[in-house]
């Protein structure tokens, strides 16, 4: 049996009375309410507890939620290009790349073609076709 590890890197400091304001509190907060400094800090703890992974031997899923409050996993390749220099172990899986948002799919396919290449070991994509039809990603500064 495997086990497999995923750390929706969430960020839970915005304050509530703008939570209960928001339109979707997925895809409509602007990035005003976000620490950069926080959320380099919850970045590194996440990094930290796949390496963690790796240590013990649990698989690690990364999945794309397009840097939202509850994920601020915004670039699944550029989590599995971190994981392939930093782990040596674990099986990567990722998940949920929105190729029907994004302008240019092949550019999708290079993404993914660079971290194939990075890790030089097993690891697997699963890009999506469909999402809602909420504009993901526009943030107001």
């Amino acid at each position: 049996m495997q086990a497999w590890y995923h750390c929706e890197n969430v960020y839970p400091f915005v304050p509530q009375e703008i939570l209960d304001r928001a339109e979707s509190v997925r895809a409509s907060l602007p990035n005003k309410y976000c620490d950069p400094k926080i959320a380099a800090d919850l970045f590194a703890e996440c990094l930290d507890e796949h390496l963690l992974c790796d240590e013990l031997g649990v698989n690690v899923v990364s999945i794309e939620h397009h840097s939202g409050i509850n994920s601020l996993y915004g670039a699944s390749p550029m989590i599995l290009g971190i994981l392939a220099r930093q782990t040596k172990k674990v099986r990567i899986l990722s998940l949920g790349t929105l190729i029907t948002i994004r302008p240019d799919p092949v550019r999708v396919a290079e993404e993914y073609a660079t971290a194939d290449v990075a890790i030089a070991r097993w690891y697997q994509a699963t890009p999506t076709r469909s999402a809602m039809s909420t504009d993901f990603g526009r943030r107001s500064t």
